[in-house]
């Protein structure tokens, strides 16, 4: 009987380190998991921050590209967060973000000087010479990564001014928090899309599209996820694509088209569509620390 017993306590503890090597397997790939991401959340901070001020993403497009008739003219403005930088944000975030007042006082001085939004399809349209309302003075906003502020923040003062904008989501950020960045849920990328606001595609996991390391099924499997994950969550998505980091690679375009995209963002410092090459886009960058002044500068040029 003793004999009996004490197999069965031998049985119950094996069970017992097994279930706790289970749990301790579990915690440590949670941890993995959780280190992994705070990384990757970390890496986008800094190679956005870093990709955004590289020389050779600020050069303007060749002038010998831009022939009479052969461009548009548009002033495509570029954001990453719109609010007050958290406790905590390095000078890499706090660079990225541009204050509400400061985020509304842009919008009221277009909107004083005339100019009108356009949307992404509005410049697909335009290029590709289809009808379409084309203001004398258009101006496009765009959001990079997804950010919550810039819903909390950015949609209201839009449609206050009677301005549209176009937000790039990173598609399996939504909901998520990693270090002092908040992501939108998609119910947020749900209300904006409904006030107006276009969704696209900003990659699956924000991935460098300039890394030799990723393969030409890599990208195509990234970029076309992303849009399968815009449709699951919103109906439908638009084919447009911003780069992040601005970067990309022969490869890159390649796939890209493949995907089915039409039209791309990148960093380049610039304002004029070269018609005929609609997957390299520029766009101007505006700073956190940004006067008005300056903005008007830019803007104008």
């Amino acid at each position: 009987m003793f004999f009996v017993a004490n197999k069965q306590k031998q049985k119950y503890f094996a069970i017992a380190i097994i279930a706790a090597i289970i749990i301790a397997a579990m915690f440590l790939d949670y941890r993995t998991t959780v280190k992994s991401r705070l990384t990757l959340y970390q890496q986008i901070g800094d190679l956005a921050y870093q990709g955004l001020v590289k020389p050779q993403d600020q050069t303007p497009l060749p002038p010998a590209e831009i022939k009479k008739g052969s461009v548009l003219d548009v002033p495509i403005l570029m954001y990453h967060h719109i609010g007050t930088p958290p406790a905590g944000a390095d000078k890499i975030q706090i660079g990225l973000t541009v204050s509400t007042d400061n985020f509304e006082a842009q919008a009221k001085w277009l909107k004083e000087q005339g100019y009108q939004s356009v949307s992404l399809s509005d410049i697909y349209a335009a290029a590709k010479k289809q009808p379409v309302r084309w203001p004398a003075k258009p101006v496009m906003f765009t959001f990079d990564d997804g950010y919550t502020d810039a819903f909390i923040n950015a949609v209201p003062i839009l449609k206050q001014y009677g301005f549209t904008g176009a937000f790039g989501i990173i598609t399996q950020f939504p909901g998520t928090t990693g270090g002092t960045n908040s992501y939108a849920t998609w119910q947020q990328i749900a209300n904006a899309k409904q006030e107006g606001m276009e969704i696209v595609c900003h990659t699956q996991n924000h991935f460098d599209g300039g890394d030799p390391k990723y393969s030409s099924n890599y990208i195509y499997e990234n970029l076309t996820g992303c849009q399968q994950d815009i449709t699951g969550h919103l109906g439908s998505t638009e084919p447009y694509l911003i780069y992040p980091y601005g970067h990309y690679s022969p490869i890159y375009l390649d796939q890209t088209k493949k995907a089915g995209f039409v039209m791309a963002m990148t960093v380049h410092e610039g304002r004029q569509i070269i018609l005929d090459d609609l997957m390299r886009l520029p766009r101007l960058r505006v700073n956190g620390g940004m006067s008005l002044d300056a903005f008007v500068k830019m803007v104008e040029k």
